[in-house]
């Protein structure tokens, strides 16, 4: 999800980097985008920036949320290994009341979470067409459908699966998509096409994936994190990824642990307890893995997961 915090911060050290095929852009803490191959300002008052495909001219697109909650395309050119001209593509806003984006792999599909915390689906096209005698190319926002109200989160990560997790600002869990893993805890692996509910007084949710021998198919995970401090998980075990001591799968949420404060997971999972202790199961690099949560460091404050690699903050 694209969200960073308004806190000020020095106007001379850059923030963030973002590069594509033909523009890398920089973001400065004054919120200033700079591209990198021009050495030019490109636009003020940006919180983050994204990027994603447009598989039609093989071209990263970079996305931008401004301070005033507008989304917008940045400049980007085509340099004709798709097309027989070059084109260079203006800045474009695309939607208003913005919180944040979680952009899929391609430009065709991507959710976003508005300000009065309605979730849509969206995505953008990118029209080629002849003025003046010139070709030139425009982004053009393909007409957004509302999901559902009253989303405080959600959590999507496209590179893996469709299936979303959503918590309702009332701590009700949804979700919807493939459940191919039977990620979604309604007892079966049916597709939903619409929102179901899962459980209720969530506080956080992350979403594990298995993917075997890196084939096509990729088998989900949920695990759920309660307002009393217990873990729930359901879904796909291959790897010991529910931490449950088994490799068998669960259709609905079962208890993994107790007293827990923050959780992530990817190909393997990781909790951090209220007295600071750090637990991970499932495959670890460094490890042999646990089908159990091990106790692996003390004094974690955070933790994110992500290529079979955990990363703490203490």
């Amino acid at each position: 999800n694209l969200s960073v915090s308004n806190n000020p911060a020095p106007t001379n050290r850059t923030f963030e980097l973002n590069g594509v095929y033909n523009n890398s852009y920089i973001v400065r803490v004054d919120g200033s985008v700079w591209d990198t191959n021009k050495n030019a300002k490109v636009m003020d008052d940006v919180r983050a920036i994204g990027q994603m495909m447009d598989v039609v001219v093989g071209h990263y697109i970079t996305f931008a949320i401004k301070q005033d909650d507008t989304l917008w395309t940045l400049p980007f050119a085509i340099d004709g290994r798709s097309l027989t001209v070059n084109i260079d593509c203006p800045a474009q806003k695309l939607m208003d009341n913005v919180k944040s984006v979680n952009f899929s792999k391609y430009i065709d599909g991507f959710l976003v979470l508005k300000n009065d915390n309605s979730l849509w689906t969206c995505g953008i096209k990118i029209e080629t067409f002849k003025s003046n005698g010139s070709w030139n190319q425009r982004s053009v926002l393909i007409p957004p459908e509302k999901i559902m109200d009253e989303v405080a989160s959600f959590v999507y990560k496209p590179y893996f699966t469709t299936t979303v997790l959503a918590i309702k600002t009332d701590g009700s869990l949804w979700g919807w998509g493939g459940n191919e893993g039977g990620e979604l805890g309604n007892g079966t692996k049916e597709a939903q096409s619409s929102p179901i509910k899962i459980m209720d007084n969530v506080v956080s949710v992350a979403f594990g994936f298995y993917q075997k021998n890196y084939s096509p198919s990729v088998y989900g995970s949920t695990f759920a994190l309660k307002a009393d401090g217990t873990l729930w998980a359901c879904g796909n075990n291959d790897n010991y990824l529910l931490g449950t001591g088994d490799k068998t799968e669960r259709l609905t949420p079962v208890k993994v642990m107790e007293d827990v404060i923050a959780i992530d997971a990817s190909d393997h999972a990781a909790a951090v307890k209220s007295d600071g202790s750090l637990w991970t199961w499932g495959y670890v690099v460094g490890t042999q893995g646990s089908s159990r949560p091990v106790k692996m460091a003390d004094g974690v404050a955070s933790v994110t997961c992500g290529g079979s690699v955990v990363h703490c903050i203490k």
